[in-house]
């Protein structure tokens, strides 16, 4: 039998420890929007002839607030119950596609406006600054597929994409 001290304790550290999973998940993509900032200020101050930049700094924050609301969302919402009903289904799952597919937007404008923004001045650089440039998008690229294969397990025992083709 559970105490009521340890009813009290016991959500508290079960809460602690998914968000200690979660600063785990999202301190690599803080640190890389750390240095896409580093490298893009270490650019301009290398040659003024550059625009500064901040689209991939910027990706890697929308993928970090991203990250954060889908799990909290996912962790308070018993997904697979939810959609079992079926006068709140249809309205979830587009909620849950609306918010998905806002990110996705964001996430490809800003790394496309930042891939723009380097070709556009590729002419100034040389292929080394070019590189430097471009090199945090691999790993923004790598993590928003880990994000978005992290985010399909959060929702049920075979994630929201199985979960939605089983309707």
């Amino acid at each position: 039998m559970i105490s009521a001290t340890e009813q009290v304790w016991l959500p508290a550290v079960v809460a602690a420890g998914e968000v200690l999973r979660e600063v785990v998940f999202v301190s690599p993509i803080a640190i890389l929007a750390l240095s896409c900032y580093l490298i893009e200020d270490l650019v301009f101050e290398t040659d003024r002839s550059f625009t500064r930049q901040g689209w991939f700094s910027i990706s890697c924050i929308l993928l970090i607030v991203a990250n954060i609301a889908w799990s909290s969302w996912m962790i308070s919402t018993p997904v697979e119950n939810v959609v079992a009903q079926a006068d709140q289904s249809l309205r979830f799952l587009a909620t849950i596609g609306a918010f998905v597919a806002a990110v996705v937007v964001l996430l490809a404008w800003t790394m496309l406006a930042g891939a723009r923004q380097v070709h556009r001045e590729i002419n100034g650089a040389g292929v080394g600054l070019t590189l430097l440039r471009l090199s945090p998008l691999v790993p923004l690229l790598y993590y928003t597929t880990v994000s978005f294969i992290r985010g399909n397990e959060f929702v049920g025992d075979k994630g929201l994409l199985d979960l939605i083709t089983s309707l």
